[in-house]
């Protein structure tokens, strides 16, 4: 099933499940310290957003929604878009989650 949003809309919820690539399990949320849905416009642009990080039944994920304080949508090119995680650590290390997510906006 397509992931289809309307140009401008507010409200899209977008979310990434933490989970360790190799071992396939939950990832040990006790030292990041910042996280970001980072977003990728059908032009090539490339920005990130500041998201929540969650806890739904023990699985991790991190958050961003689409509407307020902002008073403009992101979703301002029609086309095919993708989405990614990224979570920083205290070490100062990050990392990006291993796949994007494809959605379109019309």
């Amino acid at each position: 099933m397509a992931t289809v949003f309307a140009l401008n809309h507010l409200g899209a919820k977008f979310q990434v499940k933490l989970v360790d690539c190799v071992s396939d399990t939950n990832i040990d949320t006790t030292n990041v310290t910042e996280q970001f849905i980072v977003f990728y416009k059908p032009d090539g642009t490339r920005f990130e957003k500041i998201a929540t990080l969650e806890d739904e039944s023990g699985d991790k994920f991190i958050t961003y929604i689409n509407t307020a304080p902002e008073t403009e949508s992101i979703l301002d090119l029609i086309g095919n878009w993708e989405y990614a995680g990224k979570v920083k650590l205290n070490t100062g290390d990050e990392f990006s989650t291993s796949e994007r997510f494809v959605f379109w906006v019309s």
